[in-house]
């Protein structure tokens, strides 16, 4: 494109400017004037030692210029790139790439010409967002099946331990009750013994032999019937 062509009635140019006094800083801005008026106003009053030189050129209605500009810029902040006003710090196809995304989104055109490849590159990050959305549901949904699985196996756990609680304490009553009879048993085979004594050998069972026996009887019970741990 000739630098001294106007633009076409109603449209204008969004422009990318570099120059080799700001390495790697470029300028992204509109104008409806011809591009090399645009570079002679910026080279003037700036006291830049070397012109500004056109990196890319996008001709466009002049009611989408503004909004296209400062999504454009928007864009570039969004990275970090921002370097002052209308100035940004990175490579050239950073900011072409924000420009024809500004443009593909705000006007919806369709030519390569224009927009290079934003049209595939807004339908692959599409994509990319749509397949993150997926992986992001995939891992709710196994978070929640891992909850839902400890919460399950939680109350399993709770109800074998009451289970087995309950087991032990059945066990405990049983081992008492055999222990009872069992001490029943010998104190009555005592009673049967002592029954026919005759009355000096009564006289010399004292209480303190039976207590004593007694005692001897519940230990035989408990080891006879052990409680388990």
């Amino acid at each position: 494109m000739r630098l001294e062509r106007e633009p076409k009635r109603g449209y204008g140019f969004i422009y990318i400017l570099s120059n080799v006094s700001m390495p790697d800083i470029h300028k992204v801005g509109l104008t409806t004037n011809s591009i090399k008026q645009r570079i002679q106003n910026l080279s003037s009053p700036s006291g830049v030692p070397t012109p500004y030189e056109v990196v890319r050129i996008f001709e466009i209605e002049e009611g989408y210029l503004y909004e296209v500009e400062q999504l454009s810029h928007k864009k570039l902040k969004s990275k970090g790139f921002h370097h002052a006003k209308e100035y940004f710090k990175c490579n050239m196809m950073e900011c072409a790439k924000a420009v024809e995304a500004s443009i593909f989104k705000i006007t919806d055109h369709r030519s390569t010409e224009l927009i290079g490849h934003a049209k595939g590159r807004a339908e692959y990050e599409k994509l990319i967002k749509e397949n993150e959305d997926k992986e992001r549901r995939d891992d709710a949904d196994r978070t929640e099946k891992y909850k839902n699985w400890k919460r399950l196996k939680g109350g399993e756990e709770k109800q074998k331990a009451q289970l087995l609680e309950s087991a032990k304490h059945w066990e405990w009553l049983r081992i008492q009750e055999l222990r009872t009879q069992y001490r029943q048993r010998k104190l009555e085979l005592l009673d049967r013994e002592e029954a026919k004594m005759d009355w000096f050998e009564k006289l010399m069972w004292s209480t303190k032999k039976r207590h004593e026996r007694a005692i001897r009887i519940d230990e035989e019970a408990k080891l006879r019937y052990p409680l388990k741990d």
